[in-house]
């Protein structure tokens, strides 16, 4: 559940996670009539069960209505409603629920070093999900206090979406997505979702454990490059390698051309690398063989890996293997 925004369109990264699940989590879904109407006549929502049993999320457990689930790793927790059930897929990035007896799909996902006016300037965008599928804002993002709320529309499907914003800009986005005539439904289930939110001390040891899992016998490559397309240009690349030892090498690489003149550099070092956390900031801890000390914000959003907030390719390591 941990995620990081990189300020690109952070529903339409969930979402696309989400759509792409659908097929893969069948059993979380009721058969051919999930995207039927609502009934004229329903019973009183009755959202959360009381006292609820407290779970750590685990990817690929399913988790029953009125079961408090808990991130360590990000310090939030919530209360799964009555009806839904739901989990992290094998494979997946985010918390999805899904109901037998009700109808659409329910997202949700932590955001970190985020605040609400950040989260709301995202919301406001169109979400692009694919080639067909484009989720529109309907209005503008509302900003009261700690919480953003957005809506959302393609064709028959609406999306109702709600963030709540925490201390130190930890935040949970919660988002249903489903047919327009269960508006007032959806809304009733974020309601509920957000009353039943918690912001938790961050479990330190659970970060540290989750980032050496990430970084260890991996390599993070950055790679940029410019060009006026008449008298030059410039490249740089950036690559470390982590070994599972504690370990890492670095290498940064650059070249630039002037009117036919090229000029580069090259940099090497080698040393230890650990993970710490400040706040609920992981940090990347790099000391080198000379003794100088560099320290790097981490993040990752269920795909991407970001260091000092810049996305970077993370791939298994030649060097640590």
């Amino acid at each position: 559940m941990v995620r990081r925004c990189n300020r690109a369109a952070l529903v339409a990264r969930g979402l696309l996670v989400f759509l792409s699940s659908l097929a893969s989590v069948g059993s979380m879904v009721s058969g051919p009539d999930v995207w039927a109407a609502e009934p004229k006549i329903k019973p009183p929502v009755s959202t959360f069960t009381p006292e609820p049993v407290v779970r750590d999320v685990e990817v690929g457990r399913q988790y029953g209505a009125g079961t408090r689930v808990r991130s360590p790793q990000s310090g939030v927790s919530f209360v799964i409603p009555s009806e839904w059930s739901g989990g992290v897929p094998e494979g997946g990035e985010v918390f999805l629920l899904g109901s037998q007896t009700r109808s659409g799909m329910g997202l949700i996902s932590a955001l970190h070093d985020m605040t609400a006016q950040e989260i709301a300037g995202q919301l406001d965008e169109p979400q692009v999900l694919d080639d067909t599928l484009t989720l529109h804002p309907v209005g503008s993002a509302v900003m009261v206090g700690n919480q953003v709320t957005a809506s959302y529309r393609s064709g028959e499907l609406i999306g109702h979406a709600v963030a709540l914003v925490g201390p130190a800009n930890v935040a949970l986005l919660y988002l249903y997505l489903g047919p327009k005539d269960h508006t007032g439904y959806y809304r009733r289930l974020l309601d509920g979702l957000v009353a039943s939110t918690q912001f938790v001390p961050v479990d330190v040891g659970a970060v540290v454990k989750q980032w050496q899992g990430l970084l260890g016998g991996m390599m993070l490559k950055t790679f940029s490059t410019y060009s006026d397309g008449q008298s030059g240009g410039m490249a740089a690349s950036s690559t470390w390698h982590f070994c599972r030892t504690g370990e890492f090498a670095y290498a940064h690489e650059s070249s630039i051309v002037v009117e036919g003149m090229s000029s580069g550099g090259q940099e090497h070092r080698q040393g230890r690398w650990r993970i710490d956390v400040r706040g609920t900031q992981p940090m990347l801890i790099l000391t080198d063989d000379e003794g100088r000390v560099t320290t790097h914000g981490l993040g990752f959003d269920g795909k991407a890996t970001f260091v000092d907030k810049e996305k970077v390719h993370r791939v298994a390591s030649e060097v640590c293997p």
